[in-house]
């Protein structure tokens, strides 16, 4: 099971400030992952793709995701 608050950190580090969409983002990704019950995955198996807007809050959403 993922838990995102193990997360936060490493991702406010990649992320590069903070924000509330990449919280969200990173929340959001948890639950996908735990309700198809994979695990964080290496060298790319896993990919999400994101169909975002063009404005800050999507990409930070995205970063998190």
């Amino acid at each position: 099971m993922v838990n995102p608050k193990e997360w936060l950190e490493f991702a406010q580090k990649f992320h590069g400030h903070k924000c509330p969409a990449m919280p969200n983002g990173l929340r959001v990704g948890a639950a996908a992952m735990n309700a198809l019950g994979v695990e964080r995955a290496k060298d790319g198996q896993i990919i999400a793709f994101v169909d975002l807007g063009g404005d800050h809050y999507a990409t930070c959403y995205a970063d998190g995701l």
